[in-house]
């Protein structure tokens, strides 16, 4: 899968989204509630056909993908050529997410056992740093936790609280590439 069908499942995303909702979707995170919302719709009427939210997961995935790489300097990586099993990888620092399982667990679907950990995979020594930080913010329930705007907002904070890491240990110019991740 290149990068060129990612585009293609995100803009089915798009027009899925506009034709439901009425509102188009623009690739900003402002508009990822709206995507939240669909998805809850999607879920529900899942019991009337279930196999359509299998591509409802992909489409949502690229989408949320895309919009990532949008913000965050950050590339697909999709050794299987699938969005299910694709992970965006980030240069600034060692991050790395499965938008595909971030998506399914949005769905409540249970994560595929092909499909990479729905967390963000950071460098273990930053685990407990993260942690900490993040523990210091306003706790949310778990069914808003899964919402993809939410997400959003806590990868945000994860890339920013990591770049300033570096730049405090004077790594700040230090960049990622697919052999990092490798490794």
């Amino acid at each position: 899968m290149s990068s060129l069908v990612v585009s293609d499942l995100a803009a089915s995303c798009v027009e899925y989204v506009q034709r439901s909702l009425g509102v188009e979707l623009d690739y900003t995170s402002d508009t990822l509630p709206l995507l939240d919302h669909y998805l809850l719709q999607a879920a529900r009427q899942a019991q009337q056909r279930p196999e359509a939210l299998e591509l409802i997961a992909q489409v949502a995935a690229a989408y949320f993908g895309e919009t990532l790489s949008r913000r965050f300097d950050c590339w697909w990586s999709l050794p299987d050529c699938s969005v299910t099993t694709g992970l965006l990888r980030f240069r600034q620092v060692y991050l790395e997410i499965s938008p595909y399982a971030l998506v399914v667990a949005a769905l409540g679907l249970p994560v595929p056992e092909d499909t990479p950990e729905v967390g963000f995979h950071v460098d273990p020594d930053d685990i407990e740093f993260l942690d900490a930080h993040l523990a210091a913010l306003p706790p949310v329930p778990e069914e808003e936790f899964l919402r993809l705007s939410t997400r959003y907002d806590v990868l945000e904070t994860i890339a920013e609280q990591l770049k300033a890491r570096a730049v405090a240990r004077n790594l700040g110019e230090v960049t990622f590439e697919d052999p990092d991740y490798e490794e």
